[in-house]
């Protein structure tokens, strides 16, 4: 009777130590994981903070830029030939550049 609660009681220690072996290692796996992916984190939060820095120094550049467009439109003058006036004398100045006073 007292071999059969020895075993009893040695097998439950047993038991116990293999759970809590078990437990470690487990543990050790994701922790290992847990640490690969807040390395990965950290590392794609930078990136982002880059990004989104890139991202605000193109805005203001493109908001300057837009700020000169309107000026020079504000600035600029109506054309002053048309589309058709504008190739007529072209055609005018290739004649002269040939030689050709006959239009």
């Amino acid at each position: 009777m007292i071999q059969v609660m020895f075993l009893k009681m040695l097998g439950g220690v047993v038991v116990r130590a293999i759970e809590k072996a078990d437990d470690k290692r487990i543990a050790r796996t994701h922790n290992r994981k847990i640490n690969e992916l807040t390395k990965q984190y950290k590392e794609l939060s930078k990136q982002y903070k880059s990004l989104n820095r890139t991202t605000n120094k193109y805005g203001k550049y493109i908001e300057e830029l837009e700020k000169t467009v309107a000026q020079l439109k504000a600035e600029a003058h109506p054309p002053v030939f048309t589309e058709k006036q504008y190739q007529d004398i072209l055609k005018r100045l290739n004649n002269l550049e040939k030689g050709d006073t006959n239009e």
